[in-house]
């Protein structure tokens, strides 16, 4: 379904759960959470502007892409818990900041940290880009997003979604790489329960800051999902669904 030019599927009944994916990917990185989590909550998955099945819309930064789901959520009854993966974890916490009416709680997984890419990692990235077969550029990026031992299934998803993704929505990211706003300080600074999760395997989680910020906010959690590259939700989904629902009992 569509919904105020977001694309958005929903399974289940019960409280809204709303889970926000990453860059160059949509919302299928959440289909088992979708299929297994059905019985507790109302789930609920978009895809970004300019991702998956929406059309881009305004600019490709936090702030604005939480206005757009907050208006896409306008129909589904409050409070919501919120799922982000990655920059979907950047997306609910400036939810939660824009709306904190509307929010139980917030689960951030695989965010990094404040130190991010340097403007020479971001410059080659986008040469790379710019230069190399799409199919390839696709696999690559896979391959950085699981762990070694990940399905090829699983592999192969994640290189279709990156693939999929528009040219101008890639170099739209790697714009907002150069000044992005660190996600841990926003997601330390909120008031409702939060859950940070990071796979074992995923280089680019800021494990050792989750650490930290869980150990001095007594309303934050950290875990690890053990085994587990950057999408977790694909890869373990058994052990994020469980975490899930602990959180949210």
């Amino acid at each position: 379904m569509t919904t105020a030019s977001l694309w958005m599927v929903q399974a289940g009944q019960g409280p809204t759960a709303l889970f926000v994916h990453g860059g160059l990917l949509d919302h299928r990185i959440f289909a088992p959470q979708m299929r297994d989590l059905a019985d507790v909550r109302r789930c609920v998955a978009l895809d970004l502007p300019g991702f998956g099945r929406s059309p881009a819309k305004g600019a490709l930064a936090p702030a604005a892409l939480a206005e757009a789901a907050i208006e896409a959520m306008a129909g589904l009854k409050p409070p919501w818990d919120l799922v982000g993966l990655s920059l979907g974890g950047s997306v609910v916490a400036e939810i939660a900041r824009q709306a904190p009416d509307r929010v139980r709680s917030v689960c951030a997984i695989g965010v990094g940290g404040a130190g991010g890419r340097s403007a020479g990692a971001i410059a080659a990235a986008r040469d790379r880009f710019a230069t190399q077969d799409r199919t390839e550029f696709a696999a690559s990026f896979a391959d950085r997003m699981v762990s070694e031992a990940a399905d090829p299934g699983i592999r192969a998803l994640i290189a279709e979604m990156a693939a999929a993704t528009p040219d101008a929505t890639v170099h739209a990211l790697y714009d907002l790489l150069v000044d992005f706003p660190p996600s841990l300080p926003r997601l330390e600074a909120l008031t409702c329960p939060v859950l940070l999760l990071a796979g074992s395997e995923d280089g680019g989680a800021a494990t050792d800051e989750m650490v930290a910020i869980a150990a001095r906010r007594q309303h934050i959690a950290f875990s690890v999902i053990a085994q587990a590259g950057h999408v977790a939700t694909l890869e373990k989904p058994a052990a994020i669904d469980a975490a899930l629902r602990a959180f949210w009992s």
